[in-house]
């Protein structure tokens, strides 16, 4: 319902203008069922991601545990949002007291998160609020993973990251193939910039998308 502001009448939105021939029915004989699949899926989606937040989040507040249990701290669990897109799988925000997870990588490697991820990113906080700001995959956060969470430290993940990779565009000169990124293909399609061939100083021309 909403308030037409000249009349200040009611207005009903769609009232009579959509007749009962005009409306796709499913096999089913309801209209629009053929949505049901396409809706069942994003609900049962939905959920599986909600589970896997709340896993996580278990999982940081009982890193944290650990560590206050071995270290005699009493480190607060840290704000958590799963908001990183790319190739990120975790990043510590250090003075804030934020975790943020990459939710596309967190569905893909559930386990991995849950056994790796999680105590790589709650260690960076440890060793902030211990020794301050220091090398980050330093010896501080090494030991930090071997003697409080025993897990071999490893700096990066090696997670399949093709569902995550930025889109490029393949672009053609006199000598070569090369690829630009969104921003850049825009930039040319907007016609706001052209760009030249290092070696043979042709400018580069569209060819094709490539995921």
């Amino acid at each position: 319902m909403g308030k037409d502001r000249q009349s200040g009448s009611t207005t009903r939105f769609c009232s009579n203008q959509i007749s009962k021939s005009n409306i796709q029915k499913g096999s089913s004989g309801f209209p629009f069922s053929f949505l049901f699949p396409t809706l069942m899926a994003l609900s049962q989606s939905l959920k599986t991601m909600n589970e896997l937040h709340y896993r996580i989040t278990q999982r940081v507040s009982e890193c944290i545990a650990i560590a206050n249990q071995q270290l005699g701290c009493d480190m607060p669990v840290p704000a958590i949002r799963f908001d990183i897109r790319g190739k990120t799988a975790g990043m510590a925000l250090l003075q804030r007291w934020v975790l943020r997870f990459n939710p596309v990588l967190l569905e893909e490697n559930s386990d991995a998160f849950f056994r790796e991820v999680v105590p790589h990113e709650v260690a960076h906080l440890i060793v902030f609020a211990r020794f301050g700001k220091v090398k980050p995959h330093g010896k501080e956060w090494q030991a930090v993973m071997l003697r409080v969470f025993g897990i071999q430290p490893q700096t990066t993940h090696s997670f399949d990251v093709s569902s995550v990779e930025g889109k490029t565009f393949t672009y053609q000169c006199a000598c070569d193939h090369m690829q630009l990124s969104v921003r850049r293909h825009n930039k040319v399609q907007r016609q706001q910039a052209q760009y030249i061939c290092r070696r043979c100083k042709h400018p580069l021309t569209f060819t094709q998308t490539m995921q």
